[in-house]
């Protein structure tokens, strides 16, 4: 490990088209960690409103902070993938460029996976201005919440008969969002972990889930080895939710929200249920 403290941690953030949200993000981490050690790795995937420019020129003296440039759009997993290369440090935290620190809350993130050896991954409470608790934390799909999640049918179904049991229950909306809860799938706008983690798993992310599901895919496979993934309520982090995907039309979106499905339940479950999961999106 590099430094001296088992704490010190890489920042990652992927970034495409969000250079006010990203200043605003990198500003609130250095107001927060002065006299910490850590670095910050930035990957920007080839955005065109002057991202570049301004990180260039804002941050081009600081010794901690690192910009990936890349040629085109790699999305998500692969930049993130790119920044985790280069981490320097044992603790990896993954941040959004839309997110923003409001203390030092990280550091006891930090400490939550370094001090218990059976800890996966690990998100905190996250809030805006309109949201003041979002429930972005989620369980893995199964057929049965992926019915009622993201078919018309089920949609229906869940509103009128079950009155959105299923959606509280995918979503953990009826949990209390206090101390440090257990959940299948923290979000990756926030997601803390070990390095060695990600050397056992044999990869961060998934690039065949390039935007969507592939935070889906870590979780499982985090599962799969035996650890726990939970969120720690006492920790916030302001995220506006959604700034680089409000970038691709409504037709993109909702057609990389058909791919990644059923490519994740082909990859967990093989290809009886993927067929199924087919099925189920154009009910």
């Amino acid at each position: 490990m590099v430094g001296c403290s088992s704490f010190s941690f890489s920042i990652l953030i992927v970034s495409w088209n969000t250079k006010d949200l990203l200043l605003q993000c990198l500003f609130s981490i250095y107001e927060n960690f002065i006299g910490t050690e850590f670095e910050v790795i930035v990957v920007d995937n080839n955005s065109l409103d002057g991202s570049v420019e301004a990180l260039s020129q804002r941050y081009a003296n600081f010794n901690n902070f690192y910009l990936v440039c890349n040629s085109l759009n790699k999305g998500f997993a692969e930049g993130n993938n790119q920044a985790f290369k280069l981490a320097r440090f044992d603790n990896i935290v993954l941040l959004n460029p839309d997110t923003k620190l409001i203390d030092q809350g990280i550091i006891e993130l930090v400490k939550n996976v370094r001090l218990n050896p059976k800890t996966g991954l690990v998100s905190c409470k996250l809030f805006n201005e309109n949201v003041l608790t979002q429930t972005i934390h989620r369980r893995l799909p199964n057929l049965v919440l992926s019915f009622f999640r993201y078919s018309r049918l089920g949609y229906l179904l869940d509103r009128f008969l079950f009155r959105f049991y299923f959606r509280r229950k995918y979503k953990y909306e009826n949990i209390e969002f206090i101390g440090q809860v257990i959940v299948e799938q923290p979000a990756a706008a926030v997601l803390v972990f070990r390095k060695e983690l990600v050397l056992e798993l044999g990869y961060l992310f998934d690039k065949e889930f390039p935007i969507y599901g592939n935070d889906v895919d870590l979780s499982k496979r985090v599962l799969d080895l035996g650890y726990i993934n939970f969120v720690d309520y006492n920790i916030s982090i302001w995220h506006q939710g959604s700034s680089s995907v409000s970038n691709f039309s409504n037709s993109i979106k909702q057609r990389m929200r058909r791919e990644w499905i059923p490519r994740y339940f082909l990859k967990h479950y093989g290809k009886i249920p993927a067929f199924i999961s087919r099925i189920i999106l154009f009910v």
